[in-house]
């Protein structure tokens, strides 16, 4: 008899390990979030504010089809979580703020 095997991918990339029965979606949601993290970087290195440098990426990936969500944090500490989808959870806490979660709006 035949032992069923399921193919998982694991891909490390900054943070959690993806663990997913489809090798190829995985790879994909990683090379579309660190796309996303680039294109922000490059914009907010350039000069641009965090916040529009996110909001510029996320207008893009609409533009193509697609909704996501952003949490960043620069090394001042600046904070910033815009998104593009009906809603995304999301928290922050620092040194200069309170604590702030939210899920819609």
């Amino acid at each position: 008899m035949a032992e069923s095997v399921t193919r998982r991918s694991s891909v490390q990339a900054r943070g959690p390990t993806i663990l997913s029965p489809f090798p190829s979606l995985a790879l994909a949601n990683t090379l579309f979030a660190r796309a996303v993290q680039r294109a922000i970087a490059f914009r907010y290195r350039s000069g641009v504010a965090l916040v529009d440098a996110i909001e510029a990426t996320l207008n893009e990936v609409k533009r193509l089809g697609g909704d996501a969500g952003v949490i960043a944090v620069t090394s001042d500490g600046e904070i910033a979580m815009p998104y593009n989808s009906q809603d995304m959870k999301r928290a922050s806490v620092s040194v200069d703020s309170t604590l702030t979660v939210a899920t819609f709006g």
